[in-house]
């Protein structure tokens, strides 16, 4: 489901929870879901998707996973041969290492050392691999590429740049989500 909320509006947080859920739930696999629900942090409900460029706002990090994974998803049961769980999987954990970018500084959101140091994009691969260790290695290692590839090219911080199919998607639902969101102001209901 794409997001049906009229632009400029905030989804309800509970709603992106009970959304992204389902998403999960549907994954085929019980170590793929209890590995994709480890995403599912307190923090990952209200950090900003970044701090000044999309999502800037309270719990904008979780409105941009779930658009990226319900984007993502939506093309790739569309093709063939394409692995959506790895997709879904990818999508979901793509911007976790976000969590130690950014920082709470007062009143305002803002890069700390880890940014400048490690990079979200690094970051999120370690933590999956944390979490799927009982995944199996071929769908740990296309995730992960997935992940490692999500800016789309070096230039933009990605250590590698897509060589799949499902690397491309969430490279592609990534960049949309950002798009639409871009130098826009924090929507109504968020606070």
């Amino acid at each position: 489901m794409i997001n049906t909320y009229p632009r400029g509006e905030a989804i309800p947080i509970d709603v992106i929870r009970g959304r992204l859920q389902r998403l999960v739930n549907h994954l085929p696999d019980l170590a793929l879901r209890k590995a994709c629900e480890a995403v599912f942090t307190k923090n990952f409900f209200i950090w900003p998707g970044s701090v000044s460029k999309h999502h800037v706002w309270v719990g904008g990090l979780a409105q941009h996973v779930l658009e990226v994974t319900e984007t993502g998803k939506h093309v790739a049961e569309r093709g063939t041969g394409i692995s959506v769980p790895v997709v879904a999987a990818a999508c979901l954990w793509h911007d976790f290492g976000k969590l130690w970018d950014i920082i709470r500084n007062g009143d305002a959101w803002a890069h700390g050392e880890h940014y400048d140091r490690v990079y979200h994009i690094y970051r999120s691969a370690t933590e999956w691999e944390k979490a799927s260790k009982k995944v199996s290695r071929e769908i740990r290692d296309n995730v992960t590429h997935c992940i490692l590839a999500h800016h789309g090219e070096r230039k933009y911080g990605s250590p590698v740049e897509p060589k799949t199919l499902e690397a491309r998607i969430v490279h592609h639902a990534d960049m949309l989500s950002a798009w639409v969101y871009q130098d826009h102001p924090e929507p109504k209901g968020h606070k």
